[in-house]
């Protein structure tokens, strides 16, 4: 349930009868569940709530992490406060049991067997082994270095995962796709306009004060800094338009505004470059002006239009 119809905060909600229904809140504990928790009680006349912890989703992943605690702590039977077992914890990564799980889910059969496996290590054992930070729990980790086989090795999660709050499990998937859908979206929408900009202005345009005009502002917005470019998009295609918070949609046209000058100044300099002849060659044989362009010269230009 998400309190989309909520009242802004800081105003004074006006007194409205409850909805007779019946309301169900996944609660978590967290800020968000809290704030929905809130608002339920506010519009609905009975509210249940059911207890929800995001690290019990899946009951595989829960049992390997499970194991993996367990078999760290046969490691150190020394341990038996409470406080020392949450800092043993703390050393292994939230999703230590991932390969475990993964494991199992391709294989059912090793269910109940005894395998070996490698388990990732937290951000902070990490530091502190290759010397790059110190660590409260330095006599745990000196002591875990000597019982247990470490290995170091470069994780392909790296790669492969996305935006993570844990440092081990954080990765540039999400940025890369992300990186090349906007370069797809900007080169979608900002070449094929720049290229027909600089095709009408080079080789159509009479020229006049309006085509004069035009060329000044082209070459002013080539020279606009990025971040203006930037600030444009969040005033107009976010507040004013309403486009999603997506940045392949919202950054590809920013994008593509900020590079489609100069595609049309390059595209322009690519149509120049071309001698005059070949369009004169073309006519003389009884080609149309846009026969001319589009068959003889643009051909010629493309090369240096797309470098």
């Amino acid at each position: 349930m998400t309190p989309t119809d909520a009242p802004a905060k800081g105003a004074t909600p006006a007194l409205a009868p409850r909805d007779p229904r019946r309301a169900l809140v996944l609660f978590s504990g967290g800020q968000d569940s809290t704030a929905c928790l809130a608002w339920a009680l506010q519009r609905f006349a009975q509210v249940e709530t059911v207890g929800f912890d995001y690290g019990q989703r899946h009951r595989v992943e829960l049992d390997c992490r499970i194991t993996v605690i367990a078999r760290l702590r046969q490691q150190f039977p020394e341990i038996t406060s409470r406080s020392d077992k949450k800092k043993l914890n703390s050393l292994i990564s939230s999703a230590a049991g991932d390969e475990i799980r993964d494991r199992v889910k391709s294989d059912p059969s090793l269910i109940g067997k005894t395998i070996d496996a490698s388990i990732l290590l937290s951000s902070e054992a990490d530091l502190y082994y290759k010397g790059l930070a110190s660590s409260n729990n330095a006599a745990l980790l000196d002591s875990l270095k000597d019982k247990a086989k470490l290995e170091r090795n470069f994780s392909w999660r790296f790669w492969t995962n996305g935006d993570s709050r844990e440092p081990e499990l954080a990765g540039l998937h999400g940025a890369i796709v992300g990186s090349l859908l906007t370069v797809a979206l900007a080169l979608l929408l900002g070449l094929p306009l720049g290229v027909a900009a600089a095709i009408y202005l080079e080789q159509f345009a009479k020229k006049n004060r309006w085509t004069d005009l035009i060329e000044v502002n082209i070459n002013n917005l080539a020279a606009v800094p990025s971040i203006i470019f930037g600030l444009l998009g969040l005033a107009i295609f976010l507040n004013v338009i309403g486009l999603p918070r997506s940045t392949p949609i919202v950054g590809g046209v920013v994008l593509a505004l900020l590079v489609l000058p100069t595609i049309i100044i390059a595209s322009r300099a690519a149509l120049n470059a071309v001698p005059p002849s070949i369009k004169e060659a073309a006519l003389g044989v009884g080609a149309s002006d846009h026969q001319a362009v589009f068959h003889h010269v643009l051909p010629l230009a493309l090369p240096g239009i797309l470098t």
